[in-house]
């Protein structure tokens, strides 16, 4: 799974039991800030059947994915927009984290040394009913 090369990859086994899937996620937002670091948001409507028992206390239909990149060792992005529905790629290669993202026209590759489960919260999108 995507979670295996993560640190912190613990959030997914003990919140989802290890079901947390990217695949048809929508590419949200990234920033690049301080001495390369990446953040990437992705939003997806795909809930596991186990979730934190305090998300029931409040309405959500998807779930907010953060990932931090860190010592970014190599960054190419080619976007026509974003808010696109995507399945990311993460392998390891040479000992660095490689994420990519191939979609119609939009292209996204990045490459570092470490990948961090930033956050991960439940979501209202109020475009989904």
């Amino acid at each position: 799974m995507w979670f295996d090369y993560a640190q912190g990859k613990e959030k997914v086994n003990f919140m989802f039991n290890n079901e947390l899937h990217l695949n048809g996620v929508e590419f949200q937002s990234f920033t690049y800030h301080d001495i390369s670091k990446l953040s990437l948001r992705f939003n997806t409507k795909m809930i596991p059947e186990i979730f934190p028992k305090k998300w029931t206390a409040n309405k959500f239909n998807s779930i907010s994915i953060s990932l931090l990149f860190t010592e970014v060792r190599a960054l190419k992005i080619d976007l026509n927009n974003i808010n696109f529905i995507c399945t990311p790629n993460i392998e390891v290669i040479d000992n660095s984290i490689q994420l990519s993202i191939e979609h119609e026209q939009n292209s996204f590759i990045c490459l570092a040394n470490f990948m961090f489960i930033d956050e991960i919260m439940p979501h209202l999108d109020h475009r989904r009913k």
